[in-house]
């Protein structure tokens, strides 16, 4: 039996194209769509700038109008409706709506001293504009309201003024960050207690927010070996680490002691592996190219993990997939 969904992405309107996409916590698909086709514009930018046809002061000019429209539209599979209207502000945004249906829009990055997220209403108002720091590799918003992050090397490290000598430490230092919905830090990881222990999160891969707990694979296990990217798993104050056989993840999800994920090395295929957690360390049960689900070769446009399944976009369509899945197509390779 599979459990494998994969269903055509409703087309959008003339005159809208998609963003970037998030996995809400009741397992529906939001899309950020925008009035201008900024994925076309940021690849053009980036053609000119290899071939070295770049116009002076173009890499300072924003990729797209200020006054861009965006939209959030939410798809369950069968229907898609529109969530809310605003102005694009960000060429990567990241985002998730809240129990209370407000959704936390953010740019992942953030030079010193912006505000890069905000925090709309239903009817697309602005309640707040706050800072969630640069390098934002996840957002996703949790039961009770709160709102984690997951940072990439230059938002833990620092960069566009944090950081260094002269900057303030990065508000992404810790690798993992929880927010209440106007930007006060509630929580943070404790990279000194971690670091003790062997691993830091120096890139947060993956984040999986779950009713009760949190999980995420980070690069950064100190202690060597082939266990380059952990998992972490936070459930009120406690905190476990496992060493695992995965590599350069991009999502993860967790289905009791088993944890899948889907990993993209370089000039590799995508494969999506899963693993058995146990007292310390994980053991490899099942790994399959992410090809036999019907994916064709090429970076999809978005891999997200939230709950049990592991999600990808790619050409106008939405694969959901789980650990049985992975196991079942195992089998038939």
């Amino acid at each position: 039996m599979t459990s494998t969904i994969a269903v055509n992405l409703p087309a959008a309107p003339e005159g809208w194209f998609d963003v970037s996409y998030a996995i809400c916590a009741d397992g529906t698909l939001a899309r950020i769509q925008a009035s201008v086709d900024v994925r076309a514009a940021f690849r053009a930018r980036q053609e000119r700038a290899m071939a070295g046809v770049l116009e002076p002061g173009e890499t300072q000019r924003p990729v797209f109008p200020l006054e861009t429209l965006a939209r959030i539209v939410v798809f369950d599979g069968e229907a898609e409706a529109t969530a809310c209207q605003f102005t694009l502000e960000a060429g990567h945004p990241r985002f998730d709506r809240l129990p209370d249906g407000r959704w936390v829009v953010a740019d992942s990055r953030c030079p010193r001293g912006a505000l890069n997220a905000r925090l709309i209403e239903a009817n697309g108002s602005v309640v707040r504009r706050f800072c969630l720091g640069d390098g934002i590799m996840h957002l996703q918003c949790d039961n009770a309201g709160n709102v984690w992050v997951g940072y990439f090397d230059e938002g833990v490290f620092g960069n566009f003024g944090w950081g260094g000598p002269d900057g303030p430490e990065p508000i992404g230092a810790p690798g993992l960050v929880k927010f209440s919905p106007d930007g006060e830090v509630r929580w943070a990881h404790d990279t000194r207690e971690a670091v003790a222990l062997g691993y830091s999160i120096d890139d947060c891969g993956a984040l999986n927010v779950r009713d009760g707990e949190v999980w995420c694979c980070f690069y950064g296990d100190h202690a060597g070996g082939e266990a380059t990217y952990p998992v972490l798993r936070i459930a009120g104050d406690d905190e476990t680490v496992w060493r695992t056989p995965l590599w350069l993840v991009d999502a993860i999800a967790v289905e009791g002691d088993v944890i899948t994920g889907i990993s993209n090395a370089p000039n590799e295929p995508y494969w999506v592996t899963s693993v058995r957690l146990g007292d310390s360390s994980a053991s490899k049960i099942a790994e399959v190219e992410l090809a036999a689900f019907g994916i064709l070769p090429g970076h999809p446009d978005a891999i997200m993990g939230r709950g049990s399944r592991l999600h990808v976009v790619k050409d106008g369509r939405w694969l959901s997939l789980t650990a049985e899945d992975v196991a079942g197509a195992a089998l038939r390779t």
